[in-house]
């Protein structure tokens, strides 16, 4: 008798990563992209045995030290103005979201996501927003169920709280 593969109940998370956003510069160096991708996934700690697919976002600049200091991944790359933002924004449609994640995360605090971070939380998953204090858009704060704040010097912090209550 044949018995189908029961469907992995993990949770299973989107992570769309606005490199550029977090290590706050154009140019990231390969050592700087290593560090926050580190901070990221240690602020997701509570997913640990969750299915996740990430997308990555960078300029075309910025491509050999994101790719090789974030290698997991679908990586999209898009130079100008806005250009990563961009990538991760088209990457993000063309993704079915709904019924898909548990969980969406935008490691990034650029004010461009929060419109994109509404329609995900309607959709029904939980979103969670990734970003450097100084760095992330009111907009886009009260956008997410919850806001996790990326270490300036020394250990990570989560700042938790439902829509429009994250403080930072």
């Amino acid at each position: 008798m044949f018995n189908p593969p029961k469907p992995d109940s993990r949770p299973r998370i989107l992570v769309l990563a606005d490199v550029e956003n977090l290590v706050r510069t154009a140019s990231p160096a390969y050592s700087e992209v290593v560090q926050v991708r580190q901070d990221v996934y240690s602020l997701l700690n509570d997913f640990i045995d969750a299915e996740v697919m990430t997308i990555v976002g960078a300029s075309h600049h910025a491509a050999a030290a994101v790719r090789f200091g974030w290698p997991e991944g679908r990586h999209h790359w898009r130079s100008g103005c806005d250009g990563a933002d961009l990538a991760i924004l088209q990457a993000l449609d063309e993704t079915q979201v709904s019924g898909r994640f548990d969980t969406v995360v935008f490691a990034t605090g650029d004010g461009i996501f929060a419109e994109a971070a509404s329609r995900v939380a309607a959709l029904g998953p939980r979103v969670i927003v990734v970003a450097q204090p100084e760095a992330l858009s009111r907009r886009l704060r009260f956008a997410a169920h919850e806001v996790r704040v990326l270490p300036t010097a020394g250990s990570a912090v989560a700042v938790g709280g439902e829509i429009g209550r994250a403080h930072v």
